[in-house]
């Protein structure tokens, strides 16, 4: 590291100066961790205080969204001179 490029403007010798960047680049990589861990954490407590917020029926109802997604069973259509099954083709024949 040359001193034009030195984050720190410190009159210090060679070694000194790079554990002292070093240690200046390591505080500020935990300060930005510790941005983004409170940061999610506070977003989580506002989503939480939210959730308390509402009224007690609201709370106690179950997910109105599983009953959006259950998958109806679809009978597809059948010709009237095809027949639909094995045992319906039987009846067909013994009449």
């Amino acid at each position: 590291m040359s001193d034009q490029d030195s984050i720190l403007k410190l009159n210090l010798n060679r070694r000194a100066k790079l554990t002292a960047e070093v240690t200046y680049l390591m505080l500020k990589g935990a300060g930005y961790a510790a941005l983004v861990f409170f940061g999610t954490w506070i977003c989580i407590a506002i989503i939480a205080a939210v959730g308390r917020s509402l009224p007690e029926g609201a709370q106690n109802n179950p997910d109105p969204a599983p009953q959006n997604f259950i998958a109806f069973e679809q009978s597809v259509p059948v010709p009237m001179n095809m027949p639909a099954t094995a045992s319906a083709a039987d009846a067909a024949a013994s009449e």
